[in-house]
């Protein structure tokens, strides 16, 4: 089997794998339409697919197996990306996002939590490590997690975070993140 380098730009992950396959399509102009592009370049029934929930969806991640003639898993392709036409910070908060649901899609979401408390956040996303089981709200909430790592590290003003305009699970992912970053300024404010 082939080894692949699979290249998280935004969260500053590169790994290799055998079994996965990473391609980020960057920015589209309509996510539905690139899903259904998607599922007739993968010869996939796009109805099979259950992503068209959300008509409201800034970014998308799909995945396909690929499978041999005897119907042994080749690879997984995973496919990301987000709708253009958005604010700076939003494509980058968009595209962090979907960076790590593709993370936690392949069972690696401790290399984020590795990075977050190596910037001195305490995020246990380990306990959610098991992508298949894991509630869709937990998902999201994983996945908003990424998404404020990535503008955290571009140097967006947290003062500006829309948490009242926002959903349940980006207040919740907000939230934990904020306090996060409270406790770290809180252990950094009493060093001498």
């Amino acid at each position: 089997m082939q080894d692949n380098t699979l290249h998280f730009q935004l969260l500053d992950i590169l790994l290799h794998s055998s079994q996965y396959s990473l391609i980020d399509d960057g920015l589209v102009p309509d996510i539905d339409a690139h899903s259904k592009k998607l599922c007739e370049l993968w010869n996939v029934d796009i109805t099979a697919l259950n992503v068209f929930q959300n008509t409201n969806a800034q970014g998308r991640y799909l995945s396909a197996l690929f499978l041999s003639p005897d119907n042994s898993v080749i690879k997984e392709e995973i496919r990301i990306f987000c709708k253009s036409g958005n604010s700076y910070w939003d494509e980058l908060f968009y595209r962090g996002h979907e960076e790590t649901h593709a993370l936690h899609l392949i069972d690696r979401i401790g290399i984020l939590e590795d990075r977050l408390r190596m910037h001195g956040l305490n995020i246990d996303l380990r306990r959610y490590s098991d992508y298949k089981n894991c509630p869709d709200t937990v998902k999201e909430i994983v996945a908003h997690i990424g998404g404020l790592c990535v503008l955290a590290k571009s140097g967006y003003d947290f003062n500006r975070l829309p948490l009242n305009a926002a959903g349940n699970e980006f207040r919740t992912a907000s939230l934990l993140f904020m306090m996060s970053r409270y406790e770290k300024y809180e252990k950094e404010k009493v060093r001498p």
